[in-house]
């Protein structure tokens, strides 16, 4: 909010401690008012906005009262703290006017429904972003123009590094919402500073939903304000389902995202990537801003290498990376892992789309060894295509990766250590077993026969459960159970 409010960067100098001090002291008043983001506070900060003023608890003021004096120079030149006619002409202000009842009461006030709104809905996301997360909000629109459902987008940026060529959405970009129902296809987090930034107004009488991707068993308690902002939560796998259902005050439901091969994908072939012809390739792809902990790529390395002691037998791994911080511990561990061994391919590039999935196509097997995913595109991307899926047999991707489907890896639970993932503190996720993961790479090279009836049965079941047909009739049951597009909507 600081950065896009020239008043506010005149008023606070956040390079100074106390200008930080003072701007975080505004926020929780003047700002949480200004803004209408009172849900974004915690049961513990309004209870302390409640409280007696900590300064002078027997003046008979709250500390919201006394903080909003401290927060605005016309209070302060008008009502003297430090004399009783002050502090009751303060009170006396207080109690006439409307100033503060957004923090007292607390909560995200609905307001009348939006008179203008049209069926269907506005989808806030990366709409251009070349990342994972990008691609959930053109599927969505993917998804919705199947059944017939009316869509725009409202672009959101991410961070600076993520490249911004994705063009699909172009033609229904808008500025504002329009539509009845509004759909977050970013983090919660994320969802938050978009709130915050745009403000809430925009959003007054239209439904609310969170697309929100999530990795890990459960949503930390400290992001739980987020809940106030959205009517409904969409999950994008039942793993992700159960991280959040068990605290939010707001329905929760399973709503798998699709899956879809762009139609540029068919004409690359290996000589375009530097790979060998007569190889069988396995393959393994992540963006660091994914978390390299999280993604695991040295659990490929180690199986692939156990699998494969031999450098006699016909066998690469290719590793392809993006967005690397070449000078971070993580970017060098890999790099020397794949140095010190010449069967493995690393290319660190971004690549559009159809790029990315023609190299995934152009190799003949794909394996996984994450710690957790929320849901796994990559894993049912390279099923759409046919190849074979060796992957940790845990969180998200167990929807759809089985073992008649796939070649899920054994595992184990483990404490997310400090620093590996945002909100990790006091959970868990997966370690793979390198062991398992080494004889679900052989038995893929080996058992051709079997690894194509499995391989097969996983294209036929993300078709049949991931296609934007299944995902768009998934979202246009939903809208239409909640009277927010009408009963001829994709018929």
């Amino acid at each position: 909010l600081w950065r896009v409010r020239p008043d506010l960067q005149a008023s606070f100098d956040l390079r100074q401690a106390d200008g930080r001090c003072r701007f975080a002291r505004w926020y929780l008043t003047a700002g949480v008012r200004e803004q209408d983001l009172a849900w974004l506070l915690s049961p513990e900060q309004r209870d302390w906005l409640h409280a007696p003023w900590q300064d002078a608890p027997e003046t008979g003021l709250s500390n919201l009262m006394a903080e909003t004096w401290s927060a605005d120079p016309d209070l302060r030149e008008r009502f003297d703290l430090s004399r009783p006619d002050g502090v009751a002409g303060l009170v006396a202000w207080w109690r006439a006017g409307p100033e503060g009842r957004t923090a007292v009461d607390g909560g995200r006030s609905a307001g009348t429904p939006a008179d203008d709104a049209e069926d269907g809905g506005d989808l806030f996301g990366y709409a251009r972003g070349e990342l994972g997360i990008g691609e959930d909000v053109r599927m969505l629109s993917r998804s919705l123009a199947e059944v017939g459902v009316a869509r725009a987008a409202i672009d959101v940026r991410p961070d600076p590094s993520v490249r911004q060529e994705d063009r699909r959405l172009d033609d229904l970009l808008a500025e504002r919402p329009r539509h009845r129902a509004v759909v977050f296809a970013m983090t919660g987090v994320e969802t938050v500073r978009v709130a915050a930034t745009r403000g809430v107004e925009e959003l007054r009488g239209r439904y609310l939903i969170g697309h929100w991707p999530w990795e890990l068993p459960v949503w930390p308690r400290r992001w739980e304000g987020a809940y106030d902002l959205v009517d409904e939560i969409w999950t994008i796998s039942r793993y992700t389902h159960d991280a959040y259902a068990e605290h939010a005050p707001v329905p929760v439901l399973v709503m798998p995202p699709a899956v879809e091969l762009p139609p540029d994908h068919r004409h690359w072939r290996r000589a375009d990537f530097g790979l060998p012809e007569n190889a069988f390739l396995f393959h393994f792809s992540f963006d660091f801003l994914s978390y390299p902990h999280r993604k695991n790529p040295w659990a490929c390395i180690a199986a692939f290498q156990r699998a494969f002691p031999s450098h006699g037998e016909p066998v690469a791994l290719v590793v392809k990376t993006m967005r690397a911080d070449r000078r971070s511990p993580a970017w060098r561990r890999l790099l020397k892992a794949c140095e010190d061994d010449p069967r493995i391919v690393l290319i660190d590039r971004t690549m559009a789309r159809g790029e990315i999935i023609g190299l995934m196509g152009c190799t003949d097997a794909f394996v996984s060894l994450h710690r957790a995913e929320g849901f796994g595109r990559g894993l049912a991307e390279a099923m759409l295509l046919g190849r074979p899926v060796i992957a940790t047999g845990w969180s998200g991707n167990a929807d759809f990766v089985t073992g008649e489907t796939g070649f899920p890896v054994d595992y184990r639970l483990t404490a997310v250590r400090a620093g590996q993932y945002p909100g990790g503190e006091g959970q868990r996720w997966a370690e793979p077993s390198v062991e398992h993961a080494a004889v679900q790479m052989r038995r893929v090279y080996e058992d051709a026969d079997g690894t194509r009836r499995i391989a097969e049965a996983g294209r036929r079941h993300v078709e049949r459960t991931l296609s934007p047909a299944a995902a768009g009739a998934r979202y246009r049951d939903r809208l239409l159970a909640l009277g927010l597009i009408g009963g001829d909507a994709g018929r």
